[in-house]
């Protein structure tokens, strides 16, 4: 389904340490029009390590985002009304 759903496009394919994101990595390892990225916050779990290994192993391109601690504290309040706290945003 993934060769088929991806064929000739482009893919940006978020990774992380994760069953599912590698279980896709897995089905696509043999693409390459594929660019990965992975995000982590600051002292938190290393989700990038595992994403640039993934990405590494497939020699895909790979870009990486540390979010710093307390980035989103200032904007609870503007979030909370654009979604009306309808889903868990925080993370």
């Amino acid at each position: 389904v993934l060769k088929i759903k991806t064929k000739n496009k482009k893919i940006i394919l978020p990774l992380s340490g994760g069953l599912d994101s590698r279980t896709i990595a897995a089905g696509l390892k043999d693409e390459k029009n594929i660019v990965t990225y992975s995000y982590e916050f600051e002292h938190g779990i290393p989700e990038i390590k595992y994403a640039e290994n993934i990405a590494n192993a497939f020699n895909w391109d790979f870009h990486q985002f540390k979010i710093k601690k307390g980035y989103l504290w200032d904007k609870i309040k503007k979030l909370a009304s654009i979604n009306s706290c309808r889903t868990e945003f925080t993370h």
